[in-house]
């Protein structure tokens, strides 16, 4: 039942924001199966849980479902998610690696993200491209290519009034 679903994924965010150390390994199966629930609300709380629990190894299922998701403001959602993931993934800690093509490709959904007009969707690039950069592991001409697509959207948004994804693009590059 998708009000179930839903309303399980809301105490998972409630208990994670007020505990701050709720581990959810036993539940990464489940969340790994919510990621492509049929209900479009479950996929968006998914991945909004997921967004802040780095430590679960779903950037493959979340790269799959950004590659076929219908919803933009899931896909966005999925994105962020994938981002923390990989973050968290590259943190020698952890015990666990994404691979290097789902980074890969993460850095390229990011891009695409970031050359958005929405704001949102930019501002969502801007910081999943910033957490990625931070990382060893890239190519030097892939740091190039997206430090140098920063700037660029940087100075785009510099001749409008978004204060938000200026700021957000300067977060991302420093």
């Amino acid at each position: 039942e998708i009000i179930v679903r839903s309303w399980a994924l809301d105490k998972l965010q409630e208990l994670r924001s007020a505990k701050g150390t709720l581990k959810l390994s036993d539940l990464e199966p489940i969340l790994i199966a919510l990621i492509s629930d049929s209900s479009k609300q479950v996929r968006l709380k998914t991945a909004r849980v997921l967004a802040f629990t780095g430590e679960l190894n779903t950037s493959k299922p979340l790269l799959e479902q950004l590659k076929v998701e219908p919803d933009e403001q899931v896909k966005r959602e999925m994105l962020v998610a994938l981002g923390e993931a990989c973050y968290t993934g590259a943190v020698a800690t952890v015990g666990r690696k994404v691979p290097e093509e789902v980074r890969k490709e993460t850095l390229e959904w990011a891009l695409r993200f970031l050359n958005e007009a929405d704001a949102e969707k930019a501002r969502s690039g801007a910081g999943v491209l910033g957490k990625l950069l931070e990382q060893d592991g890239f190519k030097p001409e892939d740091v190039g290519r997206g430090l140098k697509a920063l700037s660029e959207r940087y100075a785009l948004a510099s001749a409008g009034a978004d204060t938000g994804l200026r700021g957000s693009l300067l977060g991302a590059m420093a």
